[in-house]
């Protein structure tokens, strides 16, 4: 709070600066030093780090986006490079896993952002595409304000159900990774599923309650977990 935006991007400029020689030169500073220290022993590219302060750099310079695309295009570097750097940490990355990965993660920060409808509004963003509030007839103050109004809900169940398509794509990579990492990659898979269950028990009115996973839902999402049937193809 209190920098200007091109303070922001400046600072981050030298972070993505650092991150850049940190296997050579950690200038001091202990994140980098570390992070050159972990790259090193787990072989991390150094793409996944840089798409990551990408989006931050996104965040200064955009609270809009005029399509989905334009939303996906966020959701690869702000969401995707964190489950590709855990599949790489815990050295099952490969190829397919990573389209997998990618899918569950663009999933989560998506069902993220239907879930916090009301939360960014008042830092005036707004994730759910332009083209889309066209399509559903209401403005971008609709969505801020609400209430939850029939075309609203109806644009809510839209991003829903499309980012229900986006957890069913990644699924399978609960069942493909060695054993020792399912049961965490299932328990996110199911906390995300959730919350998108969690909207449409709730009509798809985001404004009047914020969806969250409370004890109980931690509680059946363990059981579930116990209890999970791989998909068959």
């Amino acid at each position: 709070p209190g920098w200007s935006s091109q303070e922001r991007l400046r600072l981050l400029a030298d972070w993505r600066s650092r991150l850049h020689s940190c296997q050579n030169d950690h200038q001091s500073h202990p994140v980098f030093w570390g992070l050159g220290d972990v790259m090193g022993r787990f072989q991390l590219p150094l793409d996944p780090f840089d798409r990551l302060i990408t989006a931050f750099e996104m965040d200064v310079r955009q609270n809009r986006y005029a399509a989905f695309e334009d939303v996906l295009l966020y959701c690869w570097h702000s969401a995707n490079p964190v489950g590709e750097l855990v599949l790489r940490v815990f050295g099952a990355f490969n190829e397919q896993r990573g389209k997998w990965s990618d899918a569950i993660c663009t999933a989560l920060q998506l069902a993220n952002f239907w879930q916090d409808v009301s939360v960014d509004a008042l830092k005036d963003r707004l994730y759910v595409p332009l083209e889309d509030l066209k399509a559903f007839g209401v403005t971008a103050q609709d969505v801020f304000k609400g209430p939850a109004a029939p075309k609203l809900r109806d644009l809510i169940s839209f991003q829903v159900e499309r980012t229900q398509k986006y957890f069913d794509r990644g699924r399978s990579l609960c069942d493909d990774t060695p054993f020792w990492l399912r049961n965490e990659l299932r328990l996110v898979w199911l906390g995300g599923t959730r919350v998108l269950e969690k909207i449409h028990r709730q009509n798809y009115d985001v404004w009047a309650h914020r969806p969250w996973l409370n004890k109980r839902d931690w509680l059946r999402l363990f059981w579930q977990c116990v209890f999970w049937t791989a998909k068959r193809a």
